[in-house]
């Protein structure tokens, strides 16, 4: 009887071991990383709420720049825009009128895809603001 219950256990620990030494580390891991980074910035004197996404691969670091930067250049194209509407800037004037609300968010993550989604807020000194909602999907293979 005790040799049994030896026995059981030994096998236990031993298949135990064996599993535990081939699961893979979280380092080697195909695994996207999504941080919300706020960037709160000044244009023309406007002060500015944008919150970017960075996203990180240890295995597919390529992929995850080219996401990055497209992300970023999608902002930047409208902060470029932004600026181009303010046409009659003076810094005296009081821009509490003006406003600028970027806001990437990860709103999705399947096997295949990262899902992002853009949330605008844009007023530029009329009594009406804009304000609209983007989605930007990515394959996580290609980026």
């Amino acid at each position: 009887m005790k040799k049994g219950l030896i026995l059981l256990i030994v096998v236990g620990l031993s298949l135990g071991l064996m599993v535990g030494c081939n699961k893979k580390s979280k380092e080697n891991e195909d695994q996207y990383k999504v941080e919300i980074i706020e960037d709160n910035t000044k244009a023309s004197g406007i002060a500015m709420t944008v919150k970017r996404a960075k996203v990180t691969n240890n295995i597919r670091a390529e992929e995850a720049k080219k996401i990055t930067e497209y992300l970023d250049e999608v902002i930047n194209n409208y902060i470029t825009d932004y600026q181009d509407s303010v046409t009659s800037y003076d810094e005296e004037e009081d821009m509490g009128d003006y406003e600028f609300d970027y806001q990437y968010s990860l709103l999705n993550e399947t096997d295949n895809y990262l899902i992002f989604k853009l949330t605008t807020l844009w007023q530029a000194g009329g009594p009406y603001l804009s304000d609209g909602t983007e989605y930007y999907m990515f394959d996580k293979e290609t980026g």
